[in-house]
């Protein structure tokens, strides 16, 4: 005969437990109560002796569930060990796990059905149980009692490390990510990211969500990091120094990390955020930026910061992505420049034009034609009234060239007008110059002529080092191919004249990213800067990233300080399903069974999200050769509970959405 052994002096927990076993889960199983530690320490003495005869003579069957006569024979066994917490505290640990090995050694529990050990407990103000992490014990169930929890988690206990028997708790089937939590031991931090350590290495790149006190804020509990170094420690074979810095931190959390940084008891850690990229070769070199970015004010701050402190630097702005994309290779451009060029002549592939004696005004044109004609889009009877606008519409570095080809013309000298935002290609074919007037002869560009045009005329440095993107370019379906095709662009140009060159993509932006976006984003670009740009936090990221450029002025400063501490870091995984009891997820690697481990359902920018502490309970090889998980959540509280099914209720209306 199977029993259940209850240690609690509570009678109302005791009778909503027996009512869960006998009522729901198994009407023949005898229930034994002991109102303290120290009766069921007395019948362990007697079991010692007698082993599975002694079962049915252990403690006290509860108020209405009297059980008959029960003849003392080797038939019985402990099905399920109850206890409140208080009674078997952390100092008891060790006593569970020789109470378990004499279960085993006497009979009283068979090895392929072992007891199953639970303990009950009311909700910790921090929300977990550290001490009672163990493979021993089955599950921690907070009181009070949810019934239908309480009733699904007895009956996992009951079947042991094996698949679930019964569901009292619908399983939701879902395909959808989960975050597991694995702890990080950190030495200390600056403004721009933290100093771990680990016994495995990580590539430099690598990126990953991490959850820590000292950045996370009422808004957001996290932040993303990419990889800066991983070194050896000198002093630890096996063990890594690794250097993490922040990724898209928004400017209250960097508030929160200056205000941790800046206590009086913080302690200085020395540490030199400059060695970590140097390459003695390119040290002092000037610097290179791009800016696209038609947010003018925020594209001024980085502008202004890149000018003020880096020495003999270029910095480049595009309002548009388009210019860029031109200046880098015309035929990236997604309408192709010879096609979104204008015709500058209705008229035909050439004009003649009179200019006053300087060059500066057209006074009329050389044509017999009597229609109505345009030139670069302006109609003939308006170019009476605006004679100057040809010299306007150049620009200032267009309208330099054309005084110096009016001062040495040389035919073939091509130039580039715009009209609004339409530019218009051509070069001069003949001149004369005559007393009172200039009679040039104009004539389109051809298509190749205008490609050849805009590559010998770009502005984009050679050797670009960061490039800033505003966020609006990084949308749509194929934003990713689209980056890493321009990226890799400028890292070859690059390499053309600075050996070891690479370019880097910072993003400007005014929101978040959802995580699937700061996951894909990671792997592109180098950092993301929330709007309104921090001058000293972008500088100390420039100078991070690129510790060989020549500095104006003072040395851009990094405090680090010593704060030893644990933090999250989040690895996304496959979900295929969950309740608030368990869930199933696929794993490349085997998790033994019994051992723990944390999880964060993926819920936006919610800050109200536990951790869910949950135990492996099964292992299984899956057809693509990962690995299928079974995890029964652990110490499962109301809010833990909660949470699970608003994600699986909104999990379930997006997917209809998605679906229909």
């Amino acid at each position: 005969m199977r029993f259940a052994y209850i240690i609690e002096d509570d009678p109302r927990f005791v009778k909503e437990i027996a009512e869960v076993i006998r009522g729901n889960i198994d009407k023949e199983m005898q229930i034994r109560v002991f109102a303290s530690l120290e009766q069921f320490a007395n019948w362990i003495k007697m079991a010692m002796l007698d082993g599975a005869a002694a079962v049915p003579h252990g403690g006290q069957a509860p108020p209405g569930f009297a059980s008959p006569n029960i003849e003392s024979n080797e038939g019985h066994e402990i099905a399920l060990f109850i206890s409140k917490i208080e009674f078997i505290g952390k100092s008891h640990i060790g006593l569970l796990q020789k109470t378990k090995k004499l279960f085993l050694d006497k009979n009283i529990c068979k090895p392929d059905r072992p007891t199953g050990f639970v303990l009950t407990a009311f909700e910790q103000a921090e929300g977990r149980y550290r001490d009672f992490e163990t493979e021993i014990i089955n599950n921690i169930i907070c009181k009070p009692f949810d019934k239908l929890i309480l009733q699904q988690h007895l009956q996992n206990a009951i079947d042991g490390r094996k698949p679930l028997s019964q569901f009292f708790i619908t399983n939701q089937k879902v395909d959808a990510d989960i975050e597991m939590l694995k702890e990080v031991r950190i030495e200390g931090y600056s403004d721009i990211g933290f100093i771990s350590k680990g016994n495995r290495e990580i590539a430099p790149g690598s990126h990953g969500k991490y959850y820590g006190n000292f950045f996370a804020t009422d808004r957001k509990k996290y932040c993303y990091g990419k990889v800066l170094s991983c070194q050896p420690d000198p002093q630890k074979q096996g063990e890594y120094f690794i250097t993490i810095t922040f990724m898209g931190l928004a400017p209250d959390q960097l508030s929160k990390v200056r205000q941790g940084r800046l206590k009086k008891d913080a302690a200085k850690l020395p540490f030199d955020w400059t060695k970590l990229r140097s390459n003695p070769s390119l040290m002092t070199r000037p610097g290179q930026f791009v800016i696209i970015e038609d947010d003018e004010p925020n594209a001024l701050i980085v502008e202004e910061a890149l000018k003020k402190r880096f020495k003999q630097n270029t910095v480049v702005r595009y309002p548009t992505l388009m210019e860029f994309l031109i200046d880098l290779d015309p035929k990236l451009a997604d309408a192709p420049p010879e096609k979104s060029a204008g015709k500058p002549f209705s008229c035909g592939p050439d004009m003649e034009f009179i200019f006053d004696p300087l060059g500066n005004l057209v006074t009329g044109f050389n044509t017999e034609i009597k229609d109505p004609f345009t030139a670069f889009g302006v109609k003939d009877s308006d170019w009476k009234i605006r004679q100057n606008w040809f010299g306007t519409a150049l620009g200032v570095a267009q309208k330099e060239k054309w005084k110096e080809w009016l001062r040495q013309p040389s035919i073939g000298t091509e130039f580039m007008i715009k009209n609004g935002e339409v530019p218009y290609y051509f070069k001069p074919v003949s001149v004369v110059k005559e007393s009172n007037r200039i009679i040039v002869k104009m004539a389109e560009l051809s298509p190749t002529e205008i490609l050849d045009y805009l590559l010998k005329n770009s502005r984009l440095p050679h050797a670009v080092d960061a490039l800033f993107v505003s966020q609006r370019y990084f949308q749509g379906e194929e934003y990713e191919a689209k980056w890493i095709d321009i990226i890799d662009r400028l890292n070859k140009r690059g390499q053309e004249k600075v050996q070891g060159h690479m370019a880097r993509a910072f993003i400007l932006t005014n929101k978040d990213f959802p995580d699937l976006e700061m996951r894909k984003l990671g792997a592109i670009v180098a950092d993301i800067f929330v709007k309104p740009v921090d001058r000293a936090y972008l500088m100390q990221k420039m100078r991070s990233y690129f510790p060989e450029l020549a500095i104006v002025g003072d040395p851009v400063q990094f405090e680090t300080v010593s704060a030893p501490q644990i933090i999250k870091a989040s690895n996304p995984v496959k979900m295929t399903e969950i309740s608030e009891a368990s869930t199933i997820i696929r794993y490349p690697r085997l998790i033994p069974v019994g051992e723990f481990r944390e999880f964060m359902l993926f819920e936006g920018q919610r800050t109200d999200i536990p951790e869910l502490l949950a135990q492996c309970n099964f292992v299984q090889e899956a057809e693509d050769k990962d690995y299928e998980c079974q995890f029964i959540f652990y110490a499962v509280t109301d809010h833990f509970a909660k949470s699970v099914r608003i994600w699986i209720r909104d999990n379930y209306i997006d997917s209809k959405k998605k679906s229909s």
